[in-house]
Parts: structure tokens; sequence; C-alpha cells
């Protein structure tokens, strides 16, 4: 963890169950020797690399999308109807 952002080796070799859907990305991989399943929204990548070809594709950070207009979803609790 690097100015809390966490960098996550998603290859093939390193997890297993990968799965990348519009509302969530989700795999199962070890860290320090435990098995546990890792889920995340797509907005919270900032960055995608490839070790293999060396090329990337960097994404817009939260700040800068406050910055640029763009607001920060939220979620509400709601009160489900009888």
């Amino acid at each position: 963890m690097e100015n809390e952002r966490i960098t996550f080796n998603i290859s093939s070799s390193a997890t297993r169950n990968l799965t990348i859907d519009s509302d969530v990305i989700t795999f199962d991989a070890r860290f320090d020797g435990k098995s546990m399943s890792v889920q995340f929204p797509p907005e919270a990548v900032i960055n995608t690399y490839a070790r293999e070809t060396s090329e990337g594709m960097a994404f817009q950070s939260e700040s800068d999308a406050m910055n640029n207009g763009f607001h920060k979803k939220t979620l509400r609790k709601i009160k489900p109807r009888i």
C-alpha cells in the first residue's frame, strides 16, 4: 500500500475466479498465505499496466473528477415497502 492506494497483480497466475463486470471486479487470491476474496468497484481503478508489453492506461482519479465537476456516487439507506 502506498499513499492509501493498493496495487494488485490480477494476472491469471496470481488470481482465481477473476470477474470484471460493469459494477464490480472480483477475484480470489492469497495474501501472506491466506486465501481471500477481493471485491471493488471499477471506479476505484486508477490505472492498468501490462508487464509483458510495458503498456498501460491511466484513468481519471476521484480527486481529478471532483475538480472537473463530477461528483462522487453516494449510497443511501432506504426503508423497504411493505
